[in-house]
């Protein structure tokens, strides 16, 4: 493990040291680096019924679970979708023409 580590290292450092591309190099393991810091999930407040703050993910995945359980399910007064009497006889095609001359 010692020995891949070092090769590792020897790698990156002969990576700077190079004149052509050391310095994109440097940027290059920067941004790699921060993203690395990136990937860490981040946690969001929730509050509870109470308004108290939820620190526990699971209790935090549950509340969530159920607010959207609760509005998922919640039926909302709309106005009625207006009905329009059924076409009797049968329908006449749409004549089509080019909307332009070519």
């Amino acid at each position: 493990m010692a020995a891949t580590k070092a090769a590792h290292y020897d790698n990156i450092s002969k990576q700077l040291d190079a004149k052509d591309g050391g310095e994109r190099f440097i940027y290059r393991l920067a941004r790699s680096r921060q993203r690395q810091t990136e990937d860490v999930e981040t946690f969001y407040g929730v509050n509870d019924e109470y308004g108290q703050l939820i620190t526990d993910r699971k209790k935090a995945m549950k509340r969530w679970c159920g607010d959207f359980e609760k509005i998922s399910t919640e039926e909302f007064s709309h106005p009625p979708i207006p009905q329009l009497p059924p076409t009797c006889g049968s329908i006449q095609p749409i004549p089509w023409k080019k909307p332009w001359p070519r």
